[in-house]
């Protein structure tokens, strides 16, 4: 008879990968990056899965708009 360790993966909390993401400028311009290569690629716009992060994405364009004359 041979014993076998079973590990068994939870996976992980989304939101600890957005707290990573968002504290750290370079793991957010990749995620930007893939985003705009899925765009360029028309994935986004004919897939209604990604309606909510285009919405997310063009109130983010939105705000960088609105605050460029303070800072860009």
């Amino acid at each position: 008879m041979k014993v076998v360790e079973r590990v068994v993966d939870q996976g992980h909390d989304i939101g600890e990968c957005v707290h990573r993401v968002i504290n750290s400028p370079r793991a957010a311009a990749n995620v930007l990056t893939a985003l705009a290569a899925l765009a360029r690629a028309d994935m986004l716009s004919h897939d209604n899965r990604w309606q909510p992060a285009v919405r997310a994405l063009a109130a983010l364009n939105e705000a960088i708009r609105g605050k460029r004359g303070a800072r860009w």
